[in-house]
């Protein structure tokens, strides 16, 4: 992250996280009085700024403070969905991503955890094979398909810097990262597959998160499933802190997943141990 973005993160986050921790929200007038910390009209939003600052368990226990308030309800709802995924809790986040009426959204995410959990195709399934972004990276996923690995990276390098607006979808980048990391691991370039798996590390909002979830609250989502791909990468080729903070990050989200991830963070914190890291004792 650019550390002016992450300033300003800190900075809209901290304001609702300092009040929520001595208060409690009891009416949509105390919600009001939260709010004047900051603006009325932007307070439920900046619940979702604590996923983009590792703190997707805070989002979650902020949102569901506040969902039950007829003016927060929708955006702690999105906020609830986010977390729940990023904490390893798909089934539970579709389930509320479908009551919310987020139907396409739900879909996408549905087809983004099986696409994100193997090394198959089914990014077809997320993208939209209409819209221009998503069909030059199909195109390029056919390449790889057929062989033609590096034309792929190649022909999708292009799409790395795309503005936001011009995605067509919020996990675009995604796709596209998750993607870029396998083709670099299959022709031998560990470290920039490496690299591709870091973009969850972003702070790029358009303004403030109200509607519909952003890019950046996907990729924040996606933060532990890109942590776990990553071991795998830095088994071979990182050094003990890496591999510590990596094996850290997925044993944190994920130990109250469900069962296949909690199996999973289990897996990581014995990792943590035989590795010795800081804490772990």
């Amino acid at each position: 992250m650019r550390k002016g973005s992450i300033s300003k993160l800190y900075a809209r986050s901290a304001m609702v996280t300092v009040w929520l921790s001595r208060s409690t929200v009891t009416s949509a007038d105390d919600a009001g009085t939260a709010a004047a910390v900051a603006r009325p009209s932007v307070f439920d939003s900046l619940l979702r700024y604590l996923a983009g600052l590792g703190s997707p368990e805070g989002e979650l226990a902020f949102a569901e403070r506040l969902a039950s308030e007829p003016r927060f309800a929708r955006s702690a709802g999105i906020a609830r969905v986010l977390a729940l995924f990023g904490l390893g809790r798909p089934d539970t986040a579709l389930v509320l991503a479908r009551a919310l009426d987020l139907t396409s959204f739900a879909a996408e995410l549905a087809a983004a955890a099986v696409f994100v959990d193997g090394d198959s195709a089914g990014e077809a399934e997320i993208l939209d094979p209409k819209a221009a972004p998503s069909v030059a990276l199909l195109a390029a996923a056919d390449l790889a398909r057929r062989g033609a690995t590096a034309l792929a990276v190649q022909a999708t390098d292009s799409l790395i810097d795309l503005p936001l607006k011009s995605t067509d979808n919020p996990f675009f980048r995604t796709v596209l990262h998750l993607l870029r990391a396998r083709w670099y691991e299959r022709t031998g370039q560990t470290t920039r597959a490496e690299s591709e798996l870091m973009w969850v590390e972003n702070s790029d909002v358009i303004g403030y998160p109200k509607g519909d979830p952003q890019p950046a609250e996907v990729d924040w989502a996606f933060a532990a499933p890109a942590q776990w791909r990553l071991v795998r990468l830095l088994e071979r080729t990182g050094g003990r802190t890496d591999l510590c903070r990596a094996y850290g990050e997925v044993a944190r989200r994920w130990a109250g997943g469900e069962p296949r991830f909690r199996a999973r963070a289990d897996s990581a914190a014995r990792r943590v141990r035989a590795l010795g890291c800081r804490g772990s004792a």
